[in-house]
């Protein structure tokens, strides 16, 4: 897997390698069956990251595991934040006398 510098930020600093999953997403390059881009959407503006896979099947298994791995974590996001049912206490049975 190669990785391309597709943009780079304002003030020409590099793009980190590092982002996180829950707001990125994954789309074939249409000029390269081997390539794929990542596109960031940071607060700053989106970050655009070119792969190339050694293989077109690579690619596919690349993409398939990022965009299953970029659920999971906005569903982990979305349950972090989710409020707590409400459940009622459950006192013990009151014996008969």
């Amino acid at each position: 897997m190669q990785l391309k510098c597709f943009k780079r930020k304002a003030g020409g600093s590099v793009l980190s390698p590092v982002v996180p999953l829950e707001t990125t997403l994954v789309r074939p390059a249409a000029t390269d069956p081997r390539s794929f881009f990542l596109v960031y959407l940071s607060e700053e503006g989106p970050e655009i990251y070119e792969l190339v896979a050694s293989s077109p099947y690579e690619r596919i298994r690349w993409m398939q595991n990022l965009e299953r791995a970029a659920v999971a974590m906005e569903r982990a996001l979305i349950m972090t934040f989710r409020q707590p049912r409400q459940t009622p206490p459950v006192h013990p049975p009151v014996p008969f006398r």
